[in-house]
Protein backbone atom coordinates (compact mmCIF):
# COMPACT_ATOMS: atom_id res chain seq x y z
CA UNK A 1 0.00 0.00 0.00
CA UNK A 2 1.77 2.85 -0.82
CA UNK A 3 0.15 6.83 -0.77
CA UNK A 4 -0.78 6.81 -3.87
CA UNK A 5 -2.92 4.06 -3.99
CA UNK A 6 -4.53 5.59 -0.84
CA UNK A 7 -4.81 8.50 -2.12
CA UNK A 8 -6.66 6.93 -5.18
CA UNK A 9 -8.72 4.88 -3.58
CA UNK A 10 -10.35 7.47 -1.68
CA UNK A 11 -10.18 10.22 -4.11
CA UNK A 12 -7.86 12.58 -2.88
CA UNK A 13 -4.25 14.04 -3.73
CA UNK A 14 -1.51 12.49 -2.62
CA UNK A 15 0.43 15.52 -1.81
CA UNK A 16 -2.31 16.19 0.81
CA UNK A 17 -1.77 13.10 1.89
CA UNK A 18 1.72 12.84 2.24
CA UNK A 19 1.34 17.10 3.83
CA UNK A 20 -1.19 15.32 6.55
CA UNK A 21 1.38 12.21 7.23
CA UNK A 22 4.80 14.34 7.39
CA UNK A 23 2.90 17.88 9.51
CA UNK A 24 1.69 14.39 12.00
CA UNK A 25 -1.45 15.68 11.05
CA UNK A 26 -1.32 19.48 11.62
CA UNK A 27 -1.69 20.09 8.08
CA UNK A 28 -5.00 19.39 6.72
CA UNK A 29 -5.87 19.75 3.44
CA UNK A 30 -7.82 16.89 3.46
CA UNK A 31 -11.56 16.06 5.11
CA UNK A 32 -12.12 14.51 8.38
CA UNK A 33 -14.13 12.29 6.36
CA UNK A 34 -11.05 11.15 3.73
CA UNK A 35 -8.82 10.98 6.71
CA UNK A 36 -10.94 8.58 8.92
CA UNK A 37 -11.83 5.91 5.75
CA UNK A 38 -7.75 6.36 5.15
CA UNK A 39 -6.74 5.75 8.41
CA UNK A 40 -9.46 2.71 8.84
CA UNK A 41 -8.09 1.41 5.78
CA UNK A 42 -4.53 1.40 7.45
CA UNK A 43 -6.61 -0.54 10.52
CA UNK A 44 -6.68 2.80 12.86
CA UNK A 45 -9.88 3.22 14.28
CA UNK A 46 -11.15 6.56 14.92
CA UNK A 47 -10.56 6.45 18.35
CA UNK A 48 -7.07 5.45 17.78
CA UNK A 49 -8.19 1.69 18.72
CA UNK A 50 -5.96 -0.70 15.99
CA UNK A 51 -7.94 -3.30 14.32
CA UNK A 52 -7.45 -7.17 14.65
CA UNK A 53 -4.84 -8.25 12.72
CA UNK A 54 -1.03 -7.70 11.71
CA UNK A 55 -0.15 -3.74 11.70
CA UNK A 56 3.07 -3.69 9.56
CA UNK A 57 4.49 -0.20 10.08
CA UNK A 58 7.89 1.04 8.12
CA UNK A 59 8.48 4.76 9.67
CA UNK A 60 12.09 6.62 10.66
CA UNK A 61 13.22 7.96 14.12
CA UNK A 62 11.53 11.28 13.87
CA UNK A 63 8.08 9.21 14.29
CA UNK A 64 9.09 6.87 16.93
CA UNK A 65 7.24 9.21 19.31
CA UNK A 66 4.22 8.89 17.35
CA UNK A 67 4.43 5.32 17.23
CA UNK A 68 5.30 5.06 21.02
CA UNK A 69 1.65 7.17 21.52
CA UNK A 70 -0.31 5.01 19.62
CA UNK A 71 0.69 2.19 21.07
CA UNK A 72 0.42 3.41 24.85
CA UNK A 73 -3.27 3.86 23.35
CA UNK A 74 -3.78 0.35 23.01
CA UNK A 75 -2.33 -0.67 25.80
CA UNK A 76 0.50 -2.84 24.71
CA UNK A 77 0.86 -5.84 26.77
CA UNK A 78 5.05 -7.03 25.56
CA UNK A 79 7.13 -5.73 23.33
CA UNK A 80 10.53 -6.74 21.59
CA UNK A 81 13.05 -4.49 19.79
CA UNK A 82 15.51 -6.41 17.43
CA UNK A 83 18.82 -4.52 16.95
CA UNK A 84 20.08 -5.04 13.80
CA UNK A 85 23.16 -2.94 14.80
CA UNK A 86 23.15 -1.04 11.14
CA UNK A 87 20.80 1.90 12.16
CA UNK A 88 17.58 -0.60 11.41
CA UNK A 89 15.44 -2.19 13.90
CA UNK A 90 12.45 -4.05 14.53
CA UNK A 91 9.51 -3.63 16.70
CA UNK A 92 7.44 -6.31 17.61
CA UNK A 93 4.57 -5.36 19.92
CA UNK A 94 1.59 -7.61 21.20
CA UNK A 95 -1.79 -5.71 21.90
CA UNK A 96 -4.17 -8.24 22.77
CA UNK A 97 -4.76 -11.83 21.27
CA UNK A 98 -4.89 -11.02 17.76
CA UNK A 99 -3.60 -7.48 17.10
CA UNK A 100 0.47 -7.34 16.80
CA UNK A 101 2.68 -4.58 15.79
CA UNK A 102 5.47 -5.10 13.43
CA UNK A 103 7.36 -2.11 12.83
CA UNK A 104 10.71 -1.77 10.86
CA UNK A 105 12.74 1.63 11.84
CA UNK A 106 15.34 3.24 10.27
CA UNK A 107 17.58 6.05 11.58
CA UNK A 108 18.27 8.41 8.41
CA UNK A 109 20.67 10.86 9.04
CA UNK A 110 23.72 10.90 11.34
CA UNK A 111 22.10 12.22 14.24
CA UNK A 112 21.21 10.85 18.26
CA UNK A 113 18.71 8.22 16.57
CA UNK A 114 21.45 6.40 13.66
CA UNK A 115 23.73 5.84 16.91
CA UNK A 116 21.42 4.58 19.50
CA UNK A 117 18.75 3.67 17.95
CA UNK A 118 17.37 0.48 19.85
CA UNK A 119 18.36 2.36 23.32
CA UNK A 120 16.38 5.44 22.12
CA UNK A 121 13.30 3.00 21.07
CA UNK A 122 13.84 1.35 24.51
CA UNK A 123 13.82 4.26 26.64
CA UNK A 124 10.24 5.60 24.48
CA UNK A 125 8.51 2.46 24.96
CA UNK A 126 9.88 1.58 28.54
CA UNK A 127 8.21 4.91 29.70
CA UNK A 128 4.84 2.71 28.83
CA UNK A 129 5.62 -0.89 30.17
CA UNK A 130 8.17 -2.29 31.96
CA UNK A 131 7.60 -5.41 29.47
CA UNK A 132 10.45 -4.20 27.12
CA UNK A 133 12.97 -6.19 25.79
CA UNK A 134 15.91 -5.15 23.27
CA UNK A 135 17.51 -8.25 21.63
CA UNK A 136 20.87 -7.30 19.27
CA UNK A 137 21.03 -9.56 16.74
CA UNK A 138 23.58 -11.51 14.79
CA UNK A 139 24.19 -11.70 11.15
CA UNK A 140 21.94 -14.59 10.60
CA UNK A 141 19.36 -13.44 12.89
CA UNK A 142 19.09 -9.98 11.60
CA UNK A 143 18.99 -12.10 8.12
CA UNK A 144 16.34 -13.82 9.63
CA UNK A 145 14.07 -10.70 10.76
CA UNK A 146 14.33 -9.13 7.40
CA UNK A 147 12.94 -12.27 5.68
CA UNK A 148 10.19 -12.11 8.09
CA UNK A 149 9.66 -8.46 7.31
CA UNK A 150 9.18 -9.27 3.44
CA UNK A 151 7.16 -12.00 4.02
CA UNK A 152 4.03 -11.86 2.32
CA UNK A 153 2.38 -15.10 3.76
CA UNK A 154 0.59 -13.46 6.87
CA UNK A 155 -0.24 -16.54 8.52
CA UNK A 156 3.18 -17.19 8.65
CA UNK A 157 4.54 -13.76 9.98
CA UNK A 158 1.60 -13.94 12.51
CA UNK A 159 3.25 -17.19 13.85
CA UNK A 160 6.63 -16.63 13.90
CA UNK A 161 5.78 -13.17 15.49
CA UNK A 162 3.51 -14.87 18.53
CA UNK A 163 6.57 -17.44 18.65
CA UNK A 164 8.58 -15.08 19.67
CA UNK A 165 6.57 -13.22 21.98
CA UNK A 166 6.63 -16.42 23.76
Amino acid sequence: MTLQSLAVAHATQRSNLSAFVTSKGQTRNISPNKIRAVLFELGVLPDGMLTQGIHRWETDGEMVPAMCGLLALNQFDRCLIFDLGNKFAFVVARVVDGILVFAQVEAKGENEWSKHLAGMLKDGLCELSDKVNVITLDRMGSAQMQTLWMSKDELVVKEHLLSLMG
